[in-house]
């Protein structure tokens, strides 16, 4: 179990306003098919867009997040165009900019701060999402706009092959990034470290050879938990989006959500991408999918992981929680 106070308050970035999830793509799409005067005009994309715009800022997010990964086009000026309407129609929220495009972080990043200088009302510092420990040598140049601008980063914990294995791993690529974003001009409070969500049937305690090995879960847990312990690293948040943890859930998507997070917060996660309509972190969540967390929490890869997980995913389909 961790030993890690839970946060008193969740930094919520809201998720919505992402290309990839069907309902927001469509509107998304459908809007920048109207060109730069179809922000500006009424139609049914446009309403549809604000109001995902409007309804997280009004449900408590810290940022509104940005991704036009999954469109077509010029994803430099669709970004530039959302991040203008997240100025207008946010209430002040400011944007998660949102790609694993260097140029489209620096295109959305360079379009809000602009119009802060040019306007009376100063805009509040975004947040860039973000950047991966394995390549972050190529995203020298968002990382060199914090000499000119005020905003925070997400550092995304990876490797060559996706997550790390280990949580020594994490911790070492959390320092390693840290090290660089105070180089460049970031207070380690402008950091979020992102150690990575994996859906729950995603996870596991055995490798491609079938040999044990810890769970993400319990690597990625682990990680947040000595985050916020280390003396070097503890001014800076955790990070993950929640949502993920859901794919391979045909079941309770939602709770399922709301357990991961909570099992999470206990590890000193402070910050989630979610939906923040569904008062994730405030809600409890339902104590037998809290269970099943902690299951995948604790299997760090000692001969009795297999035996564990394989008995609670057993319960879990006979008990109709998957």
């Amino acid at each position: 179990m961790a030993d890690v106070s839970p946060p008193s308050s969740l930094i919520q970035v809201g998720e919505l306003l992402h290309a990839s999830i069907p309902s927001s793509g469509k509107a998304i799409r459908e809007l920048l098919a109207r060109g730069e005067m179809g922000f500006h005009r009424p139609s049914a994309a446009r309403d549809s867009v604000r109001e995902i715009v409007a309804s997280q800022a009004a449900q408590g997010a810290a940022y509104i997040d940005i991704n036009v990964d999954a469109v077509d086009g010029d994803r430099q000026a669709a970004m530039r165009r959302f991040v203008s309407l997240v100025r207008e129609d946010g209430n002040e929220v400011p944007p998660s900019i949102d790609s694993s495009d260097p140029a489209v972080l620096v295109a959305g990043l360079t379009a809000w701060s602009e119009m802060g200088a040019d306007s009376e009302t100063p805009t509040l510092a975004p947040l860039v999402n973000s950047v991966p420990y394995i390549h972050m040598d190529q995203y020298q140049a968002v990382l060199d706009l914090r000499r000119r601008w005020d905003f925070g980063l997400v550092c995304l914990l990876i490797g060559l092959e996706g997550p790390l294995p280990s949580a020594d791993a994490v911790v070492d690529a959390a320092r390693a990034m840290l090290r660089k974003a105070v180089d460049a001009g970031f207070e380690p409070d402008q950091v979020f470290f992102d150690t990575v969500t994996l859906g729950m049937a995603s996870d596991g305690c055995m490798n491609a050879l079938g040999e044990l090995k810890p769970s993400h879960t319990y690597n990625s847990f682990e990680a947040i938990r000595r985050i916020r312990q280390d003396e070097e690293t503890s001014r800076s948040h955790c990070i993950l989006g929640v949502s993920n943890w859901a794919y391979g859930a045909s079941k309770r998507r939602i709770g399922h959500i709301r357990a991961y997070l909570e099992v999470a917060m206990r590890y000193g996660l402070d910050a989630a991408i979610l939906d923040v309509s569904k008062e994730f972190g405030k809600t409890p969540a339902p104590p037998e999918l809290v269970e099943l967390v902690e299951v995948f929490a604790s299997l760090d890869g000692n001969d009795e992981s297999m035996l564990t997980y394989g008995a609670a995913m057993k319960k879990a389909r006979e008990e109709g929680l998957i």
